[in-house]
């Protein structure tokens, strides 16, 4: 089987407005032809689907700290063809005694906030053929690190499998990508943190996948923040830094970024104000800044939207 060259999905990514009881998603996808050969809307994530391959080339959804919040649903597991694909989407005999899982991705856990939204996660244009050792080890911790950022601050996510490869199941011919991406952007922040994974078991810390978002549309065809000013967008999608998230759960979080703060400016860490300023060791204003994000270098501190001061 041939593959037709990508071209471009422009993902158009707009400001936050207040959600609704169930929370708001974005829907506003522009296709500007790639291997997507319909998008489909549904209630709580959205997905461009490629016939070819017979699965999403992208997932987006929005993830609030009030869904993430709201007390959980039973998993549904009510794996089924999803109705709005024309054309037919996979089937569960596709992946019957294939040695792959069913993987998700948009996940069923983002969307326990209500039955609907979970149910709706299981329909098989949201799966992706994934090896057990992946889908139930890096990329379940992946997920899990995702929905606990969720629990502090609103997201977007945009998932997908990287649509090439040589390898397929089923009679439908569903592709088995070698690798799978994952893009975080926090819209009132203004930053992004994008993660590249190949599809098999790892035990390697997160933060080793850890890529630019220049790098994933250079192995996808797809342009996100396309609707971006170039110059917003140029400086997200080079973004690589990892300083700017945290990577531990609850009070163990406050603990460690409290005794950063207070050891930091030891180490000349570079201060980010809360008015965007990077104050490294040189700047007149280093030891009255005392709330502020720190990071390791002057660079990361640029590359996570700040500025130099005057």
């Amino acid at each position: 089987m041939h593959h037709r060259y990508s071209k471009f999905v422009a993902v158009i990514i707009f400001l936050f407005f207040a959600s609704t009881a169930q929370g708001e998603i974005y829907k506003e996808l522009l296709p500007a032809g790639s291997r997507t050969d319909s998008i489909v809307h549904h209630t709580n994530y959205s997905l461009g689907y490629d016939e070819e391959t017979e699965q999403a080339e992208w997932v987006m959804y929005e993830m609030t700290q009030k869904e993430t919040n709201t007390p959980r649903v039973k998993r549904d597991d009510s794996f089924r063809p999803d109705p709005q694909i024309a054309t037919g989407s996979a089937s569960l005999r596709d992946y019957k005694k294939s040695g792959y899982d069913r993987g998700h991705l948009a996940p069923a856990a983002d969307m326990a906030f209500s039955k609907q939204a979970m149910s709706e996660s299981f329909y098989m244009s949201n799966m992706s053929p994934q090896r057990p050792g992946f889908n139930r080890g890096i990329w379940k911790r992946l997920e899990e690190r995702v929905r606990n950022w969720a629990h502090t601050e609103d997201i977007i996510v945009v998932t997908g499998g990287v649509l090439n490869g040589s390898q397929y199941i089923g009679k439908n011919k569903v592709l088995v990508p070698n690798t799978y991406y994952k893009i975080i952007y926090t819209p009132h922040r203004n930053k992004v943190i994008a993660f590249l994974l190949p599809n098999k078991k790892s035990s390697a810390p997160l933060r080793d996948f850890v890529v630019s978002v220049d790098r994933i549309e250079a192995v996808t065809g797809i342009d996100f923040f396309a609707d971006m000013n170039d110059a917003s967008e140029a400086m997200l999608e080079r973004m690589t830094n990892t300083t700017a998230w945290t990577w531990k759960n609850g009070t163990h979080q406050k603990k460690a970024t409290k005794k950063r703060t207070v050891s930091s400016s030891s180490h000349n860490i570079v201060k980010l104000s809360r008015s965007h300023i990077c104050h490294d060791s040189s700047s007149r204003y280093y030891s009255r800044t005392k709330h502020y994000t720190p990071y390791n270098t002057l660079q990361e501190c640029l590359d996570a939207g700040g500025r130099l001061p005057k």
